[in-house]
């Protein structure tokens, strides 16, 4: 295993869409005493989210880690590209039989030609899943007309409805009536 290495300098650097001093405190790694990956991936996960939620579906976020032997520090780095702003293009519907679509559509928190935003796009999924009309819910974001643009797919999978079952059961001893 080896000894432990204590956390080094921490940057981030790129075409960022809030300054580098807003960013900081919002770092985990910031707040741990000794290098922790699980905490370097959850920093990676809220600055793509975070560029997500503007708009920039695309954005990447890379770590370079620079280890100080002599000392035991890893000095990192979070590369961040955010690439170009993103807007819905077209939102298709399948798999819903009886539910119209404007129902679905009443609960999605997306809609065409606005900037994609990741938050509500799984807010639309939590909606969808929340009204218990449907078995499963399957939400795909696949590339538009132009690298701007994002067409999103819901398929969907509707609950039996209309269906009534009646159970009763009484016992005497060891008859059972059904």
């Amino acid at each position: 295993e080896g000894e432990r290495f204590k956390v080094g300098t921490i940057d981030i650097e790129g075409d960022t869409i809030l300054p580098k001093a807003t960013l900081m405190p919002g770092l985990k790694i910031t707040r741990e005493p000794f290098f922790n990956r699980e905490a370097v991936r959850k920093d990676i996960l809220w600055l793509t989210d975070l560029h997500a939620n503007a708009g920039f579906a695309n954005a990447d976020v890379s770590p370079r880690t620079q280890e100080d032997p002599v000392n035991h520090l890893v000095n990192i780095t979070y590369s961040v590209t955010k690439g170009e702003k993103v807007y819905f293009e077209t939102i298709d519907i399948s798999g819903n039989v009886r539910t119209r679509d404007k129902v679905i559509r009443r609960e999605l928190r997306i809609h065409e030609r606005e900037v994609y935003s990741s938050a509500r796009l799984k807010r639309s999924v939590r909606n969808l899943h929340r009204l218990d009309f449907f078995e499963d819910v399957k939400v795909d974001t696949v590339e538009g007309s132009a690298k701007d643009k994002m067409n999103v797919k819901v398929d969907l999978v509707e609950k039996a409805t209309g269906t009534f079952t009646f159970g009763a059961g009484y016992s005497i001893g060891s008859v059972i009536l059904r």
